[in-house]
């Protein structure tokens, strides 16, 4: 439980979260585009394969680098723990209310 609120909020270890998650989604999204289109033939299927391949072996070393790199727990001092509760207030409001409370945007008829 640590980690994941470490992983959170506190800023160093935010972006190397999001760095590694980054990668994985581009790995299998990538793995499902050249699926696809060995699928669809653009691709020879042999070639298809291999990429595809290639590519879920990619998404399965950043899900290992994740969990040993981007969740791994550490002490926190007292000062991480101060900036984390002046932190996480506007963090949790910026990700969940605000995109809630904003105004739609008004639609234009001719």
């Amino acid at each position: 439980m640590e980690a994941m609120i470490q992983t959170s909020f506190l800023p160093e270890k935010r972006r190397k979260y999001l760095s590694i998650i980054s990668i994985e989604g581009g790995a299998i999204l990538l793995s499902s585009i050249v699926w696809g289109a060995s699928e669809a033939d653009f691709l020879p299927q042999w070639a298809g394969t291999i990429a595809t391949g290639m590519f879920l072996v990619a998404a399965t070393v950043s899900v290992a680098a994740l969990t040993s790199l981007g969740l791994r727990p550490s002490r926190l001092t007292a000062e991480d723990r101060d900036r984390i509760r002046r932190e996480a207030p506007q963090l949790v409001y910026s990700l969940f209310i605000a995109p809630i409370s904003a105004e739609p945007e008004s639609s234009t008829s001719p």
